[in-house]
């Protein structure tokens, strides 16, 4: 072999070695571009995702909050002198009217003395939960079980303030703790 011939050998291969360098770093960038593009799209649905979760989550707090408005008002209407009286199966089946005594009377056989204790707390002015567990002493779990079972024995009434609930005593409670 001539000098010609390796010059024209070593310039092939350098060639050939630069192409395949440029191959490479053309498919590795590609290969970039298409991870930058997948991560995009990814990033894209777990937005909407959680969008959609957003939504939902206010669908149902809006849905409780009527639920709670609805069973406010029934609670109302079965204070207000009215019984329904039941077959076997448990369904009611007739509407009897009673007097407002005898209503009182059936819904204060289960009022012991810390409800009647929230009662006249509350009669002072609207109170939040927490004003009232501090005021009784017990379980945030606890007052809030006995703030839940007033207000639906409709002794209580609350109004949604935000994250939290304000309590303000009903003309039934009071005519429970002037008992």
């Amino acid at each position: 072999m001539t000098e010609y011939d390796i010059i024209i050998v070593t310039v092939a291969t350098m060639l050939i070695a630069i192409s395949v360098y440029l191959l490479y770093t053309l498919s590795k960038s590609q290969t970039e571009k298409k991870i930058d593009q997948d991560y995009t799209v990814v990033k894209a649905v777990i937005n909407e995702f959680n969008n959609r979760e957003e939504n939902q989550n206010r669908k149902i707090v809006e849905l409780m909050v009527k639920i709670d408005l609805l069973d406010k008002k029934i609670s109302e209407k079965s204070n207000l002198g009215v019984a329904f009286q039941s077959n076997q199966k448990g369904t009611a089946t007739k509407i009897v009217p009673t007097s407002i005594e005898e209503v009182t009377q059936n819904l204060t056989k289960n009022i012991g003395p810390v409800e009647l204790q929230i009662l006249r707390y509350v009669s002072a002015g609207p109170r939040t939960s927490r004003e009232v567990q501090d005021a009784i002493k017990k379980s945030r779990e606890h007052t809030a079980r006995l703030l839940k079972d007033l207000y639906e024995k409709n002794f209580l009434r609350r109004e949604s303030k935000g994250k939290y609930f304000v309590y303000s005593i009903t003309d039934l409670g009071n005519r429970l703790i002037v008992q």
